[in-house]
């Protein structure tokens, strides 16, 4: 705790000394085509963004450690900037009595600019903090070029798992093996406990037969599990082509 608080101070002198143009000019998030305009908010988000990321590199076995910098970014924009006053509290307390209630896979769907990102964010915050009852895994396919390849998200949920499991460390070879050790991990949820996967934008995933049909996902279903996902309308039916239990939440344009 004493170094990591030294580290922490250390990093803020340093961040302190980076302008809001320069946060700005290298992670410059997008809203519906429309860049952020208050530089000085966003200055800071990416300071907050930065401290959390170095944080969690400290912190033994926490499944919720952010997949990159850039995921950790656009967390922390997501919530600071379009949570404060979700302009539609009813859905997200629907979607939420959903994911309670439901096993398999919850599909959020919408055009752009629905607010998909927007309801993925205020979810996952909410289950993640009710680790007593919920263990949650979070990808989003937008965090760089190699979270767009499931087998790299699969590779790190299984990781996640094992850490949240008490397992040992098992390398997986083949994209083959990677599915069926995952298949294998989230069978062992405890009792008592509800693994949720939050995936953001499933359909930007590197597209082949896997992707579009998540076949990566087991068709079997548990009460111990539910993946919950967003996308856009024209996705669902690959999906419910292999997966027939699909609950589909179509999201209106705000």
């Amino acid at each position: 705790p004493i170094k990591l608080k030294e580290l922490k101070d250390k990093i803020q002198i340093q961040l302190a000394e980076i302008g809001h143009k320069e946060c700005y000019q290298k992670y410059c998030p997008t809203w519906n085509g429309k860049k952020f305009e208050d530089l000085e908010e966003f200055g800071n988000i990416v300071k907050n963004a930065i401290i959390k990321y170095v944080e969690s590199i400290f912190v033994e076995n926490q499944y919720n450690k952010p997949y990159s910098l850039e995921q950790t970014i656009q967390e922390e924009y997501f919530h600071t900037k379009l949570s404060r006053a979700y302009p539609r509290p009813a859905v997200k307390n629907k979607l939420i009595g959903m994911i309670e209630n439901n096993t398999g896979l919850l599909a959020i769907s919408g055009p752009s600019g629905s607010g998909k990102s927007c309801i993925y964010t205020l979810l996952a915050d909410h289950f993640r903090q009710l680790s007593d009852d919920y263990i949650v895994l979070i990808h989003s396919t937008a965090a760089n070029r190699e979270s767009r390849e499931y087998e790299r998200m699969l590779q790190r949920w299984n990781h996640s798992l094992e850490e949240a499991f008490n397992l040992p460390h098992k390398e997986t070879i083949s994209a083959n093996d990677t599915i069926t050790y995952f298949s294998h991990l989230i069978k062992k949820t405890p009792n008592g406990k509800k693994l949720l996967m939050f995936v953001d934008a499933i359909d930007g995933f590197s597209r082949n037969a896997v992707t579009e049909h998540l076949s990566f996902y087991p068709r079997s279903l548990s009460e111990k599990w539910l993946m919950v996902c967003t996308c856009l309308p024209k996705c669902i039916e690959k999906i419910e082509s292999y997966h027939r239990t699909t609950v589909e939440f179509p999201l209106p344009v705000l």
